[in-house]
């Protein structure tokens, strides 16, 4: 199964798991993706967040991580 992209971040020291939450519970009432309310609310850079969403695609392609450990 692939890691879910707050996972990612978290796990790529990008943000924190409080950051996932709260963001989650404006993803209830805004019904946007994650990642965008994780922008809107200036937890995660665009940049950053584009690489995550990379290495989750490589993942579903049974790919290993490129970019692991991160280096922020």
């Amino acid at each position: 199964m692939t890691a879910r992209i707050g996972e990612l971040l978290v796990r790529g020291g990008f943000t924190t798991d409080d950051h996932i939450s709260e963001a989650l519970q404006v993803q209830k009432k805004k019904k946007k993706k994650l990642g965008e309310i994780l922008v809107e609310l200036g937890y995660v850079d665009t940049d950053d967040l584009d690489r995550m969403l990379s290495e989750q695609a490589a993942m579903r392609n049974g790919l290993k991580f490129r970019h692991w450990p991160f280096i922020p």
